[in-house]
């Protein structure tokens, strides 16, 4: 976001009338000194700081101030990872970054978060949705699962190119979080079998980390669809997964 940027030091604001700190040293401010970023401008406010930071006294005086700058109110927040949620007042934002000085001490062990949830069509992403009303999987939206047997593991098959991993990473069969290896691919794998096992479609919310082709890594949420895939002729069977990026009904932090 670009507009007018602020440092909030010591409980109070400072404005940034050098050039944007990057990389380390953006970091070091943010992580060591517990200094809190805000950007306002025309299209709404953002506020970055690392949770389990110093940051007390910086975040406490930003929720003092934020109804003063436009919104909506994007908040970007890193704990193992970047989050990033949007709120349309000021009073919803500064609600979560209250909850959030709450849970600052608490650690994230695992990098997949993952909810059943039953079907609404109102809850979906319109490619979902659609999926979910027609039973069919819309071009180029899918990635395909294959059990392979002899490594007793799901292997990807198939990225379609609408797919955010197939936008963000590539569609090769190894691209970014298709790598068949580390808690991820277990974690997801798992609702795959059950899927395999008792022939239904499956609708989940999920949070996840990825590491994104900056080298930054970034908690995503997004929905998906689980379909066993019926009409495949190999002896090993598979599921297309239909997913997309959207804002889910809980937090893990």
């Amino acid at each position: 976001m670009r507009g007018q940027r602020y440092w909030i030091k010591n409980g109070k604001f400072i404005l940034e009338d050098i050039q944007e700190l990057v990389d380390d040293a953006l970091w070091q401010s943010m992580a060591q000194r517990g200094e809190v970023r805000l950007v306002t401008g025309p299209k709404g406010t953002e506020v970055k700081w690392v949770i389990d930071a110093p940051n007390y006294l910086n975040l406490t005086f930003l929720c003092q101030c934020l109804a003063d700058h436009a919104g909506p109110y994007i908040l970007r927040y890193f704990s193992a990872g970047w989050f990033e949620e949007s709120f349309e007042t000021a009073d919803r934002a500064v609600w979560r970054i209250e909850d959030l000085m709450l849970h600052a001490d608490r650690c994230l062990g695992r990098r997949t978060f993952i909810k059943l949830c039953e079907p609404k069509a109102e809850e979906m992403p319109p490619i979902l949705r659609e999926t979910w009303a027609t039973g069919v999987p819309i071009d180029n939206t899918v990635i395909e699962c294959k059990f392979q047997p002899e490594v007793k593991q799901f292997v990807v098959e198939k990225i379609g190119s609408r797919t955010p991993i197939g936008r963000i990473w590539g569609t090769g069969p190894y691209s970014g979080p298709c790598v068949p290896t580390g808690s991820f691919d277990a974690t997801v794998s798992k609702s795959y079998e059950q899927v395999l096992q008792n022939g239904e479609v499956r609708y989940d919310q999920v949070i996840a980390s990825f590491l994104f082709p900056d080298n930054a890594v970034r908690w995503v949420p997004y929905h998906r669809l689980i379909i066993p895939n019926s009409s495949t002729k190999s002896p090993h069977q598979s599921v297309f997964v239909i997913a997309e990026i959207a804002a889910v009904s809980f937090n893990v932090i």
